[in-house]
């Protein structure tokens, strides 16, 4: 499977995705907080949302604030976007037809692991600082690593005690415990092999958990995917960020409380003045 494939299946599969992979309510409540946190300071946000998430636009749509979606996949605007066709480009994250100092505040939620670390991840914050103007937030929603690892065995041994509550946090933790340094990432086959040497009957897994079986859909799009994800922490992101490529500094950085939120920061980086 191509990654265009690969997207392009998970438009399809989008309604089967639930937290920690797409934003929960305190997900939503921290972006808002930040946003309005923004807008009191410096007024309505011209805003860019990296890929089609609908929790966004909802945010936006409820303040009134523009909202422009950019994804490289034409897929995700016609089967998960809940806006104007019209508020949407088709590109590449790092090279985006905008001009630069066009925009308020950059949205991204739980994208940033699919770009190579640590090389494309610094083509996407030299992209932010160039159509950011200056004082304006990049704010993203990361899988982060956590303190202590864990390994690809005691993620099956906790799937196989029930202890997973559905199967977007096995693909958190399976991901995570399987990588073996952020620049390597880990291969989304790899989750899928790993799942089913150890319980080759899907079905059977999900009945025996309480999982609704078409969750499971989704863990087969990982079957041909040549996709790795790349993980890594909050500092090394602002490492990249504020360091490597520069331009940006740390404004924030909130936790919710629900399981695995300590692996879903929202960060907030300031586009610097020159």
């Amino acid at each position: 499977m191509t990654g265009q494939r690969f997207w392009n299946s998970g438009a399809d599969l989008w309604p089967l995705f639930g937290p920690p992979l797409r934003p929960g309510d305190e997900d939503g409540a921290i972006l808002e907080d930040l946003l309005l946190d923004w807008s009191r300071r410096h007024g309505t946000p011209q805003m860019l949302v990296l890929g089609v998430t609908p929790e966004v636009h909802a945010l936006a749509q409820r303040h009134g604030w523009p909202l422009q979606a950019v994804d490289r996949v034409s897929d995700m605007f016609d089967s998960v976007w809940p806006g104007d066709p019209a508020d949407t480009l088709c590109a590449d994250w790092k090279d985006i037809p905008l001009e630069p100092a066009s925009r308020d505040v950059v949205v991204l939620d739980g994208g940033l692991q699919m770009l190579a670390y640590p090389q494309e991840q610094a083509r996407l914050a030299q992209e932010m600082r160039r159509i950011l103007r200056p004082d304006g937030l990049f704010i993203g929603r990361m899988f982060a690593l956590p303190a202590v690892a864990e390994s690809a065995e005691a993620v099956i041994a906790d799937l196989r005690r029930g202890e997973i509550p559905r199967v977007d946090a096995l693909k958190l933790r399976l991901g995570m415990a399987l990588q073996r340094s952020p620049e390597s990432g880990t291969a989304l086959r790899q989750v899928w092999e790993t799942v089913c040497a150890a319980e080759p009957d899907f079905e059977a897994l999900a009945r025996r958990l309480g999982w609704p079986i078409e969750q499971m859909q989704s863990l087969h799009a990982y079957e041909h995917a040549t996709e790795s994800y790349h993980f890594f922490d909050v500092d090394a992101l602002c490492g990249v960020w504020c360091g490597q490529v520069g331009g940006f500094e740390r404004a924030a950085v909130k936790v919710g409380s629900y399981p695995l939120a300590e692996r879903c920061p929202t960060v907030a980086l300031r586009r610097l003045r020159e």
